[in-house]
């Protein structure tokens, strides 16, 4: 016996199924297209199956310029920020992290409102972990020192041991700071080396996807 696999169509269900693919790929986070980029990419939300039955790529073109922009947009508001914003980190915000739940920012002001609001998260963050550390360190180190009053634990084991450093809250804050820039920094060097042939790469494995889920593409590396 012979067994028939029926490809799912190339129709408007794929042209959406695509779209939404690959653009949670490109940008997950919503965080370098606005929603004037995605409104000129909705004018070819259903026409992805056409494109793809001419081989054409009037589509993927028009959102790797559109996504090339975004990412300079972003990477020059996040160095503004993080150059020259004081952050106030005693004001609480709300800060959505679910991507399905929230838009893409209505303008850049909004974009710019977004990534404020997540490098101060960032910030904070870091920060939190600091503080829980040094405050674990310094209760371990008084409990060595009242173990050793008591005869528990090994005089000579004093000089192996590394005290904790007590560093003030502002000390913290300034590391954690620098430390979301240097992050940041690397991602955006990362996302600026990435060819149009990688971007491609991302379109193609959302058709595949689509048809296959176990399917990717990867382009031959130059």
């Amino acid at each position: 016996t012979q067994a028939h696999v029926n490809p799912k169509p190339i129709d408007d269900v794929f042209s959406k199924e695509v779209y939404d693919t690959y653009l949670k790929r490109i940008d997950s986070g919503k965080r370098f297209l606005i929603q004037e980029d995605i409104d000129k990419l909705d004018l070819q939300k259903l026409e992805l199956d056409d494109q793809a039955n001419r081989r054409t790529l009037e589509f993927f073109d028009e959102s790797y310029a559109l996504l090339v922009n975004g990412v300079a947009r972003a990477e020059v508001v996040f160095n503004d920020i993080i150059d020259t914003h004081n952050f106030d980190f005693d004001a609480q915000e709300m800060l959505e992290l679910d991507s399905d739940k929230k838009a893409f920012a209505a303008d850049e002001e909004e974009l710019r409102n977004y990534w404020r609001k997540y490098l101060k998260y960032d910030i904070v963050q870091k920060f939190t972990r600091k503080k829980n550390i040094q405050i674990e360190g310094l209760e371990k180190d008084k409990q060595y020192q009242r173990d050793l009053l008591e005869g528990k634990a090994d005089p000579e084991d004093e000089e192996k041991r590394k005290p904790t450093e007590e560093k003030t809250d502002e000390a913290m804050l300034k590391e954690a700071k620098e430390e979301t820039k240097e992050n940041f920094t690397d991602l955006f060097k990362r996302l600026n080396k990435l060819r149009r042939s990688d971007r491609f790469e991302t379109y193609l494995s959302a058709i595949t996807n689509y048809f296959d889920p176990h399917t990717d593409y990867f382009n031959p590396k130059a």
